[in-house]
């Protein structure tokens, strides 16, 4: 191969016995870019050597241009665009990220309204403890000034959701001894009968529901005489869920159901009855809390001074007053 170096200075001597003729004009050319300024005269040169190379020379070099062009596309492309499964996974990440954050979001509008409700559990308890109080406010002329040296108080009738049947549906309130306030206090409505509950008549006995006012019943004056009065007042009150009952059985084989803070006539309530303690001329054998089955219960109110009258054969107090 014959080289013209004339336009090109260089020396090939000390490169010829080292690597072959490709290598020395590839060198010879990477030189000449080093020191002419001029494109023209750099084209020309490089002209010049490739037109001295053999074929085979100028194949590979071509070769290798195009091989080095696309590997140098190939990285490019690759460190400007992430790849398809990366940019995926960073996508799935940004979603999993905005799902989190809504998540925690909810959480805190949850804990947000169980604090509210929670708030307003509070603020109802505190009125119900309060109820009675607010009550004596409301009516205080219900209670004479006797009654209050001794705190009575005036406490409101048990109302919705009771049904009072008579000539108005008006809500009363009653003058109540601490007793019969702390029972109040504890229970609420409803305090009453079963629905299974039958009331002594001068006509026989009758099923509580069946009742109306006016109509006649057994009671006791103050002097402890048995004696007929008309009913002043008749209550159905709505029982909540899983209401429970006092099962009462004495020995003569008399029994009542009724709420545990329904009176008896001695100042006390069914729940305070014990097994073994006498009670309306009876010895009480069993005293057993159950699961109500109805979802209602009833009371009555007898005219007269004590308002007594007789549940399935066993004196009981009322949980209604007179105005």
């Amino acid at each position: 191969m014959v080289l013209d170096l004339s336009m090109c200075s260089y020396n090939t001597n000390r490169f010829l016995l080292i690597v072959p003729d490709i290598s020395c004009n590839l060198r010879a050319l990477a030189y000449d870019f080093r020191f002419f300024r001029s494109y023209r005269k750099v084209f020309k040169c490089a002209m010049i050597k490739l037109v001295n190379m053999s074929k085979i020379q100028n194949i590979m070099i071509i070769g290798i241009l195009i091989v080095l062009f696309f590997s140098l596309g190939y990285f490019i492309k690759g460190v400007g665009e992430p790849s398809t499964d990366l940019q995926e996974l960073q996508d799935q990440i940004t979603i999993l990220q905005n799902q989190n954050n809504q998540s925690q979001d909810q959480i805190t509008s949850l804990q947000n309204q169980n604090n509210q409700l929670q708030q307003q559990i509070n603020e109802f308890q505190d009125t119900a403890v309060d109820d009675d109080s607010q009550n004596a406010t409301i009516d205080a002329d219900c209670c004479t000034q006797a009654q209050k040296q001794s705190e009575y108080k005036c406490v409101q009738d048990c109302g919705p959701p009771v049904v009072h049947s008579g000539e108005d549906d008006d809500i009363s309130y009653s003058c109540l001894s601490p007793e019969q306030v702390e029972n109040r206090k504890k229970y609420g409505c409803p305090i009453c009968l079963s629905y299974n509950t039958m009331i002594s008549t001068p006509k026989g006995d009758i099923n509580v529901r069946e009742l109306k006012t006016g109509m006649l019943v057994w009671t006791l004056d103050s002097n402890g005489k048995k004696v007929a009065q008309p009913i002043l007042k008749v209550s159905a009150s709505f029982v909540p869920e899983n209401h429970e009952v006092v099962h009462i059985k004495l020995n003569d084989g008399r029994e009542v159901w009724a709420s545990s803070g329904h009176p008896t006539t001695d100042r006390r309530t069914v729940e305070k009855l014990q097994v073994g303690h006498s009670y309306d001329g009876s010895i009480i054998s069993d005293v057993i809390l159950e699961q109500y089955q109805g979802n209602k219960t009833y009371d009555i109110l007898p005219a007269g001074e004590t308002g007594y009258y007789w549940a399935n054969q066993i004196l009981l107090g009322s949980t209604l007053k007179n105005r």
